[in-house]
């Protein structure tokens, strides 16, 4: 011990191995901590190395960003081991997020999770998480480096004025960060030049283009919604006198989102011991159907409630922004908002924890007045690890038929939970499952056993659900939608449907389609439909459509929508535009550019600006 303790005293008395500990920690350790980040998602040396090289410039950008941080926390401490560890820390944590959120989400980690850091962590707790080579190799190395660097400390003299100076040098360093990314990255010709730049349609892209941290660095600098060019008081007032006439029909109203709902016999190579959508296609039969092309391969629930409720794009935000928890607050006009200002009793329902992303707020700002969450589901049975559909589907029946007995309108919003992924082999009784082949392996077999088994029952209960309805004297109309397909990821976080031939037989754009597109259904008992075919649409596209399909009265707004599409297609995703007949292009026709321009003037008006157009679009409520 003493032997230790000398050798200790020794190396903090070297001056210039202290200088050179700090010189380490702020600019060696950084770099390679940024290059580890990339190996956890690599998950292979030689594409790792190649990888660095290819993209050195942009790597150092983002470098350039943890020197800082790594200065001013060594400035702040006079250790250089914090600043090691705490960056090493950080960075260790945000690779294995990021490879995770990949994996099961088929997008990387971006500066607004941190608004929904509670429910990533809620939601990681369902989630299988793997310690894979590649990590261990980090933390050996960010033990041993901080290890190292722990007898050092910044050989400046002490004192007060010593310690003040340091922290005027920490705050500098600290303050150069905000000003290097406002400065530089938010700059996007300069920033393409240096390669970096967003392609709108692929965050994973974007990052793939930029590594992680100067990816991460350049989306936060880039986060701020700044007003159309051409957006005032006078644009819009001759945009509202566009919006149409409120007229049409008034029936009940019931929106279900269905979750992680795809038709996974779509999928070439796949095999099912029974047919998943049976109801589903008996009631397309008669009403309206297709697809709708959504933003995410896998997550983003509340972000499709939010576009199918206010028939907004998401487009119109900066990228990954969740409008639930950070926009929806106060009064905001949407589809439930009209329903209530027209005396309608309107209802949520979803059997989920209350306070995911900000409904308990963003709700009742959307006007509904009643939202009912697990907490009133104490006495159903779970199926597997959620509440079940067929749960939901009779809860969503008994909030009806209290409507029904006070002879008032209802517009119910309802979310399902059963069909979550993971997909575990295990999460449902042996026998009770659907048995399916992927035709990739045993292991991909079982978890889309799992994912099939919450499909068929599903569909199941949109069958119960407008059965019900079919034997009423009410008139009721039904929306079923899929938000999103959902990764069916092996242990390694694999996702299965990469490993086919059907995908990888496709072009990128139909790749981006492939992975992209989930089943709605329009159904109504007042009015029978031959089979209509509602084609390709955006999320924000089903109420217009279904509005004008039904001849319903669901605010001004909504109709224009369904008015300006008859020209323009089924709206834009993403940078991709859906042309009338249903084809995608990232190239808008002139319609499609002059409908565009005039959706984005008149969101921003209602989200961010002065609801100059709110009369017209909505009603002055």
């Amino acid at each position: 011990m003493a032997k230790v303790k000398h050798v200790w005293h020794t190396l903090r008395g070297m001056r210039w191995l202290n200088w050179l500990a700090c010189a380490v920690a702020v600019f060696l350790t950084p770099l390679a901590f940024q290059a580890m980040v990339e190996f956890i998602r690599m998950r292979s040396v030689t594409l790792w190395v190649e990888y660095l090289w290819i993209h050195r410039v942009p790597l150092l950008l983002g470098t350039v960003v943890l020197v800082l941080a790594a200065a001013a926390i060594t400035f702040a401490t006079a250790r250089p081991f914090i600043a090691n560890l705490v960056l090493g820390a950080v960075l260790f944590a945000a690779g294995c997020a990021n490879l995770q959120k990949l994996a099961y989400r088929g997008e990387p980690v971006i500066p607004k999770d941190v608004f929904q850091l509670s429910e990533a962590l809620a939601i990681s707790g369902e989630m299988r998480f793997s310690l894979t080579r590649e990590m261990v190799l980090f933390l050996v190395f960010l033990v041993l480096s901080t290890l190292v660097l722990l007898p050092f400390r910044l050989p400046v003299p002490r004192g007060w004025k010593a310690g003040v100076a340091r922290g005027a040098l920490s705050l500098l360093c600290a303050g150069g960060i905000p000003l290097y990314m406002f400065g530089l990255m938010r700059d996007k010709p300069r920033m393409a030049e240096l390669g970096v730049y967003m392609r709108i349609n692929s965050m994973a892209i974007t990052y793939y283009r930029s590594t992680f941290v100067t990816g991460f660095c350049f989306l936060a600098a880039n986060s701020w919604q700044a007003p159309p060019e051409d957006y005032s008081q006078a644009a819009m007032q001759v945009l509202a006198k566009e919006m149409p006439a409120a007229e049409g029909r008034s029936p009940d109203i019931i929106a279900i989102l269905l979750e992680g709902f795809f038709d996974l016999s779509a999928i070439e190579g796949t095999s099912y011991s029974e047919e998943l959508m049976p109801n589903f296609a008996r009631l397309a039969a008669e009403g309206v159907s297709g697809q709708m092309l959504g933003a995410s391969r896998s997550g983003g629930t509340s972000n499709y409630e939010f576009s199918i409720l206010t028939g907004y794009s998401l487009d119109f935000f900066p990228p990954g922004s969740t409008p639930t928890i950070e926009h929806v607050n106060g009064e905001f006009p949407s589809l439930p908002w009209y329903c209530a200002q027209n005396g309608y009793r309107t209802v949520a329902v979803h059997p989920y924890y209350r306070e995911f992303y900000g409904r308990p707020t963003a709700y009742p700002a959307m006007g509904i007045e009643e939202y009912y969450s697990i907490e009133e589901f104490s006495d159903a049975d779970t199926v597997g690890n959620f509440i079940g559909d067929d749960a939901l589907g009779r809860y969503i029946l008994q909030e009806y038929e209290k409507s029904a007995a006070a002879d008032e309108n209802v517009f119910i919003h309802a979310v399902t939970i059963q069909n979550h992924l993971p997909y575990p082999a295990d999460r449902y009784p042996t026998g009770y499952g659907v048995q399916a082949s992927s035709g990739v392996s045993a292991e991909y077999d079982k978890i889309l056993s799992t994912y099939a088994t919450g499909i068929r029952d599903c569909d199941a209960m949109v069958g119960m659900l407008c059965d019900y309805f079919a034997g009423i004297d009410r008139d009721v109309i039904l929306l079923f939608y899929g938000d999103h397909q959902s990764a069916i990821s092996d242990e390694g976080m694999a996702d299965m449907l990469y490993e086919t031939a059907w995908y990888q037989s496709a072009g990128a754009d139909e790749q981006w389609r492939m992975t992209h597109v989930t089943p709605y259904l329009m159904w109504a008992n007042f009015e029978t439909k031959d089979a209509e075919d509602g084609g390709l649409l955006a999320p924000y596209m089903l109420v217009p459509t279904m509005a004008q399909a039904y001849g319903l009265n669901c605010a001004p707004y909504f109709s224009w929508m369904a008015q300006q599409a008859q020209s323009a297609g089924g709206g834009s995703v993403s940078g991709y535009y859906i042309q009338p007949g249903g084809t995608l292009s990232q190239t808008p026709t002139p319609a499609q550019q002059a409908w565009e321009q005039k959706r984005e003037l008149l969101q921003y008006d209602m989200i961010f600006g002065r609801r100059y157009a709110q009369a017209a679009m909505f009603g002055a409520g």
